[in-house]
């Protein structure tokens, strides 16, 4: 007499399958663009440390009455550059000059990118 009303709940594998797909097509979109916003954090911790290098080097100057020389003491007193960057300082006629690398810090082509600070020529090169 009475039938009893089947309601059907859930999702069917097509529509699973759409779901599954485009979120494939957001993530091969998404992760290369992740590791160059990636790239370009680890470019600008060179540049601000490269920044804070050279205040650190004209405040060593102010209290010394010289730059940082020594290879082994590279970095001046109160400085200490971000995980993975590497600053090697030189001193020049009237200043100093530094590059800054990081191993993350590449360009689209994959080849490592520096940065150099250079006193006698206004602070950070191109």
């Amino acid at each position: 007499m009475f039938r009893a009303i089947q309601k059907k709940e859930g999702f069917t594998l097509v529509e699973l399958l759409i779901v599954v797909a485009i979120i494939g097509i957001l993530a091969a979109i998404a992760i290369p663009q992740m590791s160059q916003y990636r790239a370009r954090a680890f470019c600008s911790s060179i540049q601000s440390d490269l920044a804070n290098w050279a205040k650190a080097q004209e405040a060593n100057f102010i209290s010394a009455a010289a730059y940082t020389t020594s290879a082994a003491d590279n970095d001046p007193p109160g400085f200490k550059p971000s995980a993975g960057v590497t600053i090697v300082g030189a001193l020049t006629a009237t200043g100093f000059t530094g590059t800054g690398s990081h191993a993350q810090c590449v360009d689209e082509n994959g080849a490592a990118i520096t940065y150099t600070w250079d006193s006698d020529n206004g602070g950070l090169q191109p």
